[in-house]
């Protein structure tokens, strides 16, 4: 997503943020540390069109990938990419606390569109973002859908939701046990209105008992190239006990 993100910083505003032409995600899922935690299972929550799920894909051609995504036209390209995977299976919702439908803020620019509203911070740093108009969405809860039995493990919880993080956490109590690792865009300012910082996100998932292991990726916008968000690591604390 954040390649997608960089694009359009560059046209619309002349900035774009500092990477190598490496793609992180794969980068990171065929690092020496990553291979150790022997990841089976990725549990992809906002999907979009499928660009982390390529990417893992790309990385490891036997990893199981569970995709969630809410916009009718991003989960038309995600099933479309993995349609002859058969380690791949897909929900076209949106996750959070509680199960029913709900209106979703859909952006001009698919990657930014949440269950959020956006702020004016989001417009100054990514006028890409545009105009919004609300559709109704199904939500549901994870626990309500992964049945965890039934996954290989270790499984990889990937959050990617702008702004909506602590809802789909609060709505995945029953499974967090089980998950090893989460994989989790954080912001450092607040793009949509009520939304975690990357100081919630650590508390609830430390409370969880996940520990904070580093950054995957950095995104800075802005006129400064201020850092605004990055993917961060999470890892289960037992894991180091063992």
């Amino acid at each position: 997503m954040k390649e997608k993100i960089n694009i359009f910083l560059s046209k619309y505003t002349g900035y774009s943020f500092s990477k190598s032409n490496l793609n992180p995600v794969i980068v990171f899922f065929q690092s020496k540390w990553a291979q150790t935690l022997n990841i089976k299972t990725v549990i992809d929550v906002g999907a979009n069109a499928g660009q982390f799920a390529e990417s893992v894909r790309k990385a490891n051609p036997n990893i199981n990938i569970i995709s969630f995504e809410p916009l009718p036209s991003e989960y038309q390209k995600l099933t479309s990419l993995f349609k002859n995977d058969m380690k791949f299976q897909s929900y076209q919702c949106a996750l959070g606390e509680n199960e029913g439908t709900v209106s979703f803020m859909q952006n001009d620019f698919s990657p930014t569109s949440s269950l959020l509203e956006f702020t004016s911070l989001q417009k100054d740093f990514y006028p890409a973002t545009g105009e919004n108009k609300k559709i109704e969405v199904k939500i549901s809860r994870l626990d309500e859908i992964i049945k965890i039995p039934e996954l290989q493990k270790n499984i990889l919880l990937k959050i990617d939701v702008q702004g909506f993080e602590d809802n789909v956490i609060k709505g995945a109590k029953g499974i967090l046990n089980n998950i090893l690792m989460i994989y989790i865009e954080c912001s450092f300012k607040e793009f949509y209105k009520g939304q975690p910082l990357f100081d919630d996100i650590y508390r609830l998932l430390y409370a969880e008992g996940f520990i904070f292991k580093g950054v995957v990726d950095q995104l800075n916008a802005g006129k400064n190239n201020e850092p605004t968000q990055i993917d961060a690591i999470f890892v289960r604390k037992n894991f180091y006990e063992k």
